[in-house]
């Protein structure tokens, strides 16, 4: 699955477009996630994205994050599923009452081949075999 970049922001952004479902499959968006490997986490989404997907259902009890600047944060996170190139990554959902952008993290970016060229503008994340 390739990705693109998002260049109105310096430095460039990268992103790469997933499907997320609920873990029954009933609920799914599909969105633009930034690339971010300093998320050790699946996947963040907006809170109104993580409600949309009735997430709630399927909660975990919530757990602690530590933003990079030291401050912990208490987040909710559920179950759920990403579909890259057609294969479903079984993966943690996290959220925050607060706005955020879509994160794809190394929690799912670790069950995956990842190449990240930037000087060449190339983005690519395929599930591993």
């Amino acid at each position: 699955m390739k990705g693109h970049y998002d260049k109105s922001i310096v430095p460039y952004m990268p992103l790469i477009r997933l499907k997320v479902f609920d873990p029954s499959k009933t609920r799914s968006v599909e969105l633009d996630f930034i690339v971010d490997t300093g998320f050790s986490g699946s996947i963040l989404l907006p809170p109104e994205i993580y409600l949309g997907l009735d997430l709630t259902l399927y909660e975990k009890p919530k757990v602690v994050g530590r933003l990079v600047t030291g401050e912990t944060i208490e987040m909710r996170v559920s179950r759920a599923i990403a579909l890259i190139d057609n294969i479903e990554i079984l993966c943690h959902a996290y959220t925050v009452l607060k706005s955020v952008k879509p994160l794809l993290g190394r929690e799912v970016l670790n069950k995956t081949s990842f190449i990240y060229l930037p000087k060449r503008d190339y983005l690519e994340v395929k599930p591993d075999p």
